[in-house]
């Protein structure tokens, strides 16, 4: 035996707690185990033979004790999955096998399949990664993912070494190499392992695959297309999306595939019409559809968004708001790097914009991570300084490319500088751009660090880790050798900062000075919700945020704005597209003409036409403002249904308000049945949100508002809780009492999916800051409300418990209580039912 698998075998041994020689000669269902193939994160792989029949296989050996109770489950379901071609076979599980130190370990029989896992096979054959080599991987693991959806199971242990790379079978016709998917269930059938996202590890793996062997540089003009629409769209935003309330494709296989085929047609499109050009009004609904088309970028972006000036404060800033309503394009179009490329040549000596999204960190760190300690949190951060250094750098070049004049000077010190923490550094050759060069030494080191990370994890450290202070001595190094940035700040643009992508322990690792108070730099920071930064640092302290950040939810910003400058800024999205649009026929293009007004001169003629019984209608421009929660792509997705209903019709001039009112309708009810669609919580939020809904439509009809001179009728869409929630304790009680509720898990995604939209301001009741919640403004018509904020549903504390633990005696409770201002005509009192 070789030094090297004797070597192996003692990990084997080590980690698993038995040698392979143990098992090697023992026979299971037949099959006798002869040699020992290699070992992954929960077992051991070896190969045996079945010599009646002329049969192999590959037998799994798991320790009995790192298996969870009812792990069998998981192996029947496999069953299901027989005959899918990409999938490897399960053929069995055996009795199980005591090894000398007496622990039971668990034999598991798959089909053998000759190849390699991708790893090795990346490894080996590094000219067969191409782009049409990740897209075929991608086909095959959605396939395998909708296989695994109808069977009502994951994978839960999806990553390279589970992927196999299967040798051409010379018994075909036309022989060739296929992608087959390995172990499904038992990675979530573990006690050690927490399954992983099977769509989140898709996207790492193949994220990963092109940045290490796909040259950007060599690529012609469909496969460069192909390769930005890959990464920018589908792989960070479609494939990992879990909300589908935005979009059919969240974790739907079959409409991920269609929209991987159709990148295709896209480009057909695009190489038909020139440069990048908005073909119809509603393409590109999301910036990542854009990708690197900077002007297109530009042309359908408007700086009219409420919360526009307290955003660019120089102070550190966390940006929540709905998802799809524009975070993303906001802070894209704030880098400088995208105002340079779509020809903004004026710098305006505000501040230098550099973006950087953090999907980025999450392909770095897939696992989760062990307890932070100092190596840990040194490795995150000098990964962190190396990503943000290669936007720094990239904008710079471009910057230079495009005119701007550096100082001599100014390449010396960061030459420097950069030359003290890289040993590797080498000088460029002569008529070299100093400034590409550098770029393409920090992407050599980024990518020689994640290597290591792949192969270590957090247990490597770099010979001199940049510190949580590189990029403030960095920023002043520039500010100070470049004239035009004298006093000028740098605001880092950190997009999707998300937990649980960005897990809590990166992000505790990393608030240590993203959120500290820098005069050369401040980070603005996008995430789903607030409930998606984790609030300490690595150390345990909390932050605060009036002293280290402040928060912009562009959701509360936008209904409380004034409809003048919601109107000036859906105005100017949604007409920038009409005008930009090459294929839009349309006599008018202006969007408030073409929607008219609302049939209601006000919100209390709606809900009197409500009260009496009467079939309303929703329509006119400024009812699709009031449903605007800040949710532009909602937005822009219900405008483009009015415009096909209504040329189905042959209408080319003004949308007529039935068919307004028809898509208002759909639009809600459609979002309704998506939050249903949410993982694990979705039935019962859609339960807790039509409870409420039902609520205030009962309110509406038989209680009269506190405008005692108007009596008009009580329309309320906000919650206020009287007093703080302490889910704790409530949940504690429940489980004492036999009913096992989450209350704390309802109330976080119900904030997060955006159904309901919390105004960070709260109120002040009974000495307590308390939350106000706000309906989404889409579910509106649904539940047959007005848009008016004047009125809100008060609730004590044990009734808001009861909304999110049991809707239905929530709905029984409240409508039981005797109003306060009953809706009465004249003297005598008229109930509505």
């Amino acid at each position: 035996m070789s030094s090297e698998k004797k070597t192996e075998f003692e990990e084997v041994k080590q980690k698993f707690g038995f040698h392979p020689r143990e098992i090697i000669g023992k026979t299971i269902l037949g099959y006798t185990v002869d040699k020992y193939i290699g070992h992954g994160t929960i077992g051991v792989v070896f190969h045996a033979v079945n010599k009646d029949i002329g049969d192999v296989a590959a037998c799994k050996i798991i320790p009995q004790k790192t298996l969870k109770d009812g792990w069998k489950i998981e192996l029947e379901k496999l069953s299901k999955l027989g005959g899918l071609p990409t999938v490897v076979q399960y053929k069995g599980h055996g009795p199980e096998i005591i090894t000398a130190q007496n622990a039971p370990v668990v034999c598991i029989l798959y089909q053998y399949v000759e190849g390699s896992n991708l790893n090795k096979f990346a490894e080996s054959h590094p000219e067969s990664i191409t782009l049409e080599f990740i897209k075929n991987l991608i086909i095959a693991s959605l396939g395998v993912f909708k296989a695994l959806q109808s069977t009502g199971i994951t994978h839960g242990d999806f990553h390279e070494g589970n992927i196999i790379v299967a040798d051409p079978d010379q018994r075909e016709l036309k022989p060739q190499r296929k992608i087959m998917i390995n172990d499904f269930g038992i990675g979530g059938s573990t006690s050690k392992i927490e399954p992983k996202d099977d769509y989140l590890q898709l996207s790492r793996i193949c994220t990963k695959l092109i940045e290490n062997y796909i040259d950007p540089a060599v690529l012609d003009g469909w496969n460069r297309f192909f390769r930005d629409k890959l990464i920018f769209d589908f792989l960070r935003k479609q494939l990992v999306e879990t909300d589908p309330t935005v979009g059919e494709y969240a974790r739907n296989p079959e409409v991920l595939f269609d929209n991987l085929e159709a990148i295709r047609e896209e480009y057909n499109q695009k190489i038909s019409k020139g440069t990048a050009k908005l073909r119809r009004p509603f393409d590109y609904l999301s910036c990542e559809q854009i990708g690197d088309s900077f002007e297109l970028l530009q042309a359908l972006y408007s700086k009219n968004f409420p919360g526009y000036e307290d955003l660019l404060e120089r102070t550190n800033t966390i940006l929540t708001g709905p998802r799809g309503c524009g975070k993303s394009t906001i802070f894209r179009n704030l880098s400088l790097k995208t105002q340079l490329l779509a020809g903004k040549q004026d710098f305006q000596n505000q501040f230098v914009g550099i973006y950087y999204n953090c999907a980025d960190l999450y392909y770095a760190f897939p696992y989760s991570l062990p307890t932070l300690g100092e190596l840990a949190r040194k490795t995150i951060t000098h990964y962190f300084n190396l990503a943000i250094l290669c936007e720094l750098l990239d904008t710079l070049a471009i910057w230079e490319e495009k005119g701007q004049k550096m100082p001599p000077s100014m390449y010396d010190k960061l030459r420097g500088f950069l030359g003290a923490w890289f040993k590797t550094y080498e000088s460029p050759p002569a008529g070299v751009s100093i400034l590409r060069h550098l770029l393409s030494q920090t992407i050599k080191e980024k990518e020689r660090f994640r290597a290591q990370i792949d192969e270590n994890g957090t247990n490597f450290q770099s010979q001199s880790p940049l510190p949580q202070d590189f990029l403030q001595k960095l920023c002043s190094l520039l500010q100070n050798s470049i004239p035009q940035l004298k006093g000028i700040p740098f605001y880092f643009f950190l997009d999707d900062y998300s937990m649980p992508r960005v897990s809590k322990e990166i992000q505790a690792t990393l608030n240590c000075f993203v959120l500290t108070r820098f005069a050369e730099l401040y980070f603005k920071i996008s995430t789903e919700s607030i409930v998606s930064i984790y609030p300490h640092d690595a150390t345990g302290k909390v932050l605060d945020k009036t002293r280290e950040y402040d928060i912009i939810d562009l959701g509360d910003y936008f209904l409380f704005s004034t409809s003048e400058k919601q109107s000036e800024f859906l105005s100017e999205i949604v007409n920038s597209r009409l005008r930009e649009a090459e294929e839009f026929d349309w006599d008018i293009k202006d969007i408030a003409e073409i929607l008219g007004s609302s049939a209601y001169n006000s919100y209390n003629e709606l809900a009197r036409a409500i009260q009496e019984g009467k079939n309303v209608e929703y329509s006119g421009w400024n009812t699709v403002i009031d449903l605007c929660s800040g949710d532009i792509a909602n937005i822009l997705r219900l405008i483009r249904d009015m415009f096909t209903i209504a040329r189905s019709e042959g209408e080319r001039r003004l949308i007529p308000a039935h068919t307004q009112n028809t898509i208002i309708r759909e639009t809600g009810n459609d979002f309704l049945n998506r939050i249903e669609a949410v993982p694990e919580t979705g039935r019962h939020m859609r339960q807790i949100v039509q409870a409420f809904g039902d609520v205030a439509a009962h309110y509406l009809k038989t209680r009269l508002s506190k405008n005692v001179e108007q009596e008009p009728p009580f329309q309320a869409c906000r919650i206020e809780v009287r007093e703080t929630p302490y889910f704790d304790t409530y949940e504690k009680q429940k489980i004492l009492s036999g009913r096992r509720v989450n209350a704390a898990k309802y109330y976080e995604n119900l904030i997060k999916y955006g159904i309901f939209i919390q105004d960070t301001r709260g109120k002040s009741q009974r000495g307590a800051v308390v939350p106000r919640l706000y309906l989404r403004r889409l579910l509106i018509p649904t539940f047959v409300l007005t848009p008016s904020k004047r009125d809100s549903i008060g609730l004590e504390k044990y009734e808001f418990m009861m909304l999110l633990s049991s809707p239905e005696e929530f709905v029984r409770h409240m409508k039981s209580k005797k109003p306060r201002r009953p809706l009465v005509s004249g003297k005598e009192q008229k109930r509505l039912q």
